[in-house]
């Protein structure tokens, strides 16, 4: 069955004759009788009884005429939206991140519009709490979001996949003293005054370096604007640590910095990257290659 035949059932219940069909529709007699006969044999029964003079359709065909006419209707609607670029409606997908990291994928999003044309993307940049409180809330379609291990605990209603296992770093400008080390202790970067993110994991973390020292940090300032704190390190004014993945994004390729692993601790939970996606059936196209640009970037192998 197709189009076709489907608009020579309906014209032939019009016209009543072959030819009159074949006229109008620019086709031989003889090709409109074989669609019609074609298609009586696929439907194992008889669409219209024929006679010398005309042609009327049969109870079976009134009934699959009436419905050809719905089937042809809605193809002109599919045509007449797809024709009016002008007007089309997009379909809105909001990507949630935390901080530190959307630069480096923000190019991402030029080709998954390229390869989804009728999407209109939004990225959001939220602290880890305000993030995962939005997910619950169902407010966006994907994220990347830096957690521990405990992630799956917190049912969120996404398809979880994780990224990156990569541990905390210190970064610290060129000038420190600082930089001429391969791994940094807390003993060494209690001194130093700290530019912080507002974000309760990296806060508590602090607190936990304060322990292990019996020493108070000082810190410098907390903000929400990566650029201040990216600049404070530039002068040399503060140092600051995250996960890998935040601060390789946040000094790319820059020599004024030092990334450095913080030593390792058993008592703190390993930070992974998370990549969540919507279970929407409906966005499992878009989610497998937005997962695909995103594991490029970050060339993690399939």
């Amino acid at each position: 069955m197709n189009f076709e035949q489907l608009k020579i059932l309906t014209v032939l219940a019009q016209e009543r004759q072959f030819s009159k069909v074949a006229n109008r529709l620019h086709l031989t007699a003889s090709a409109v009788s074989q669609a019609v006969s074609k298609l009586e044999l696929e439907l194992g029964t008889t669409l219209f009884r024929r006679s010398r003079k005309n042609t009327f359709p049969t109870t079976d065909g009134q009934y699959i005429i009436r419905i050809a006419h719905i089937i042809l209707e809605k193809k002109q609607e599919i045509y007449d939206y797809t024709a009016d670029h002008h007007h089309q409606v997009k379909l809105k997908i909001k990507i949630g991140a935390i901080p530190g990291i959307i630069d480096r994928f923000v190019h991402l999003l030029g080709l998954l519009q390229h390869e989804f044309p009728f999407i209109e993307i939004q990225m959001i940049e939220l602290n880890t709490q305000n993030l995962i409180k939005q997910l619950r809330e169902g407010k966006f379609d994907f994220a990347l979001l830096g957690f521990s291990d405990a992630l799956p605990n917190y049912h969120l209603p996404f398809d979880l996949a994780k990224l990156t296992d990569d541990g905390y770093f210190f970064a610290v400008s060129e000038q420190s003293p600082l930089a001429q080390f391969k791994q940094l202790t807390y003993a060494q970067v209690v001194h130093y005054p700290f530019a912080l993110y507002q974000d309760s994991y990296l806060l508590n973390h602090v607190s936990h370096i304060e322990n292990k020292t019996r020493q108070s940090v000082r810190v410098l300032f907390e903000t929400n604007t990566m650029n201040a704190i990216i600049e404070s390190v530039y002068e040399n004014m503060a140092i600051t640590f995250g996960p890998y993945y935040s601060l390789v994004n946040s000094f790319h390729d820059d020599r004024r910095v030092k990334v450095i692993p913080m030593e390792a601790d058993s008592e703190v939970l390993r930070t992974y990257l998370w990549f969540l996606s919507s279970k929407d059936p409906s966005l499992a196209s878009l989610s497998q290659t937005l997962l695909t640009l995103i594991k490029q970037e970050l060339q993690i192998p399939d």
